[in-house]
């Protein structure tokens, strides 16, 4: 019996100073779409409830091909000039993130309080973690998480947490959208600045998520009413022109 209470009350001391850690995670983010695929990196900087994940995106440039005789496709990158990120607030259960629609960039207020995770018995070893089997459905997709009870933290990449261990590798079934940890560092420090709202959105007005999803759907169905217009060009040529917005993440 003494045993078992020491073991509960060093794993209560080991929960504790992970409480109060501050460091940095690093994860890659694999996006899968009908035009190609992406990898994006993130770092995540956190101290005690909070983390500030910044978004790091490879280079990408743009890219047309001529499928057919008559279907010429067109691939862009927008820069943003404003600096993404995510701020998560355990404590509070809420988070304020920049997204962006085309070159619009907004900040949005939203929470933690829509995960409803399902922990299974199911286990393996990743990435040399002894990790546990969690699943969600959240916003129109089905997600299959696995964390690890070795870092009892409750952070991990994009607005996921909430787990009794750091999230090691977490996607969507359909593997859209896929999340691996590649790096942890829990001694590194780093200016308490970071986790605060970058000064470019000081004067922006904030949005809800729904508000932000509403104005998204418009713009789909905005530039679907422009592929049906047919323009005449001035070699007598006819045709029209189909812009694809990227695929949020979130579905409503």
């Amino acid at each position: 019996m003494k045993a078992l209470l020491l073991n509960f009350l060093l794993l209560s001391v080991f929960a504790s100073s992970f409480a109060q850690s501050k460091g940095t995670l690093t994860y890659k983010l694999s996006i899968k779409t009908s035009f190609g695929d992406n990898e994006v990196n993130k770092i995540i900087y956190f101290d005690g409830h909070q983390s500030m994940e910044y978004f790091i995106p490879k280079n990408i440039s743009s890219s047309s091909q001529q499928r057919s005789e008559t279907e010429y496709v067109e691939t862009r990158v927008i820069k943003i000039t404003k600096q993404p990120f995510l701020l998560k607030n355990l404590k509070e259960k809420k988070i304020i993130l920049s997204d962006n629609i085309g070159s619009k960039v907004y900040i949005i207020n939203d929470t933690l309080n829509n995960f409803k995770w399902k922990i299974t018995s199911e286990h393996k070893k990743i990435l040399n973690y002894n990790c546990t089997k969690a699943t969600l459905n959240f916003r129109g997709r089905n997600y299959i998480a696995w964390f690890t009870e070795q870092i009892p933290l409750q952070f991990g990449p994009w607005k996921f947490c909430a787990l009794p261990g750091l999230i090691i590798k977490v996607s969507d079934n359909e593997e859209k959208f896929a999340y691996e940890l590649t790096g942890v560092d829990l001694k590194t420090k780093f200016n308490l600045n970071l986790l605060k709202i970058p000064s470019q959105y000081r004067d922006d007005k904030f949005l809800s998520h729904n508000d932000f999803i509403s104005i998204y759907n418009k713009k789909v169905e905005d530039y679907a009413k422009m592929a049906k217009v047919v323009h005449t060009y001035p070699n007598g040529a006819t045709g029209s022109g189909t812009v694809i917005l990227p695929e949020k993440q979130e579905k409503f």
